[in-house]
């Protein structure tokens, strides 16, 4: 929300709190929203919005089978108990990339989508990470931000060198898949072949993108 008050004139802006499209508030009045304040929690433009967070939510927090011994779960740095399997998401991220830095800031980004923060010049809100696991070591992580109905961001996702060639990262990108089938997200738009610096996973990376363009 764009505001420093609660209240609204028809030139207040406020954005969504899902695919973050903003919205002048007398626009959405002319098409017959009634908004007096500044809602309070979440705002959602549409009703596609509000589902896809509703939806992608029960997904959050729960391991899902994929084998005897592999499992895959969602979380997110909102919820505590989540803690120690970001911190570990972030060491795979770590371990496999080159460190990904504000060069004013010096903030670490990659620490900040893992943690769904902001700063004045990095907005990572809303970033999940998704990880899969082998047993109870967690192996393989993403970032992912969903923007609406259409288009899904994952700037990095990686593999334990000590796991690679396995095919785990494909398990967990099929399960992401997977999920945003479920949630009709058309497009994901994946970065991570400029963070990678090894040879596999830049190769893996750009399969990736064409791979994911079928979502």
């Amino acid at each position: 929300m764009h505001c420093q008050d609660r209240s609204c004139s028809d030139e207040t802006m406020i954005y969504c709190d899902q695919c973050e499209r903003e919205y002048h508030v007398g626009c959405l009045r002319a098409q017959g929203r009634r908004l007096k304040n500044i809602p309070t929690g979440d705002w959602f433009c549409s009703k596609e919005c509000s589902a896809i967070k509703s939806d992608f939510a029960k997904f959050v927090g729960r391991w899902h089978k994929i084998d005897k011994n592999v499992h895959w779960s969602i979380f997110h740095s909102s919820v505590p108990p989540h803690a120690k399997y970001l911190k570990a998401a972030l060491a795979i991220f770590e371990e496999c990339f080159d460190p990904i830095v504000n060069q004013r800031t010096w903030e670490n980004q990659a620490e900040m989508m893992v943690k769904s923060s902001a700063s004045i010049e990095n907005n990572f809100k809303g970033f999940h990470t998704f990880v899969l696991r082998v047993g109870k070591l967690c192996v393989s992580a993403a970032t992912i931000r969903i923007f609406g109905e259409h288009v899904a961001e994952m700037p990095l996702v990686a593999t334990k060198f000590s796991h690679r060639n396995r095919g785990l990262c494909k398990l967990l990108m099929n399960s992401l898949e997977n999920v945003l089938k479920k949630l009709v997200c058309l497009t994901l738009a994946c970065k991570c072949k400029q963070y990678c610096y090894t040879n596999s996973a830049l190769n893996y990376a750009n399969s990736c993108e064409i791979a994911m363009q079928r979502v």
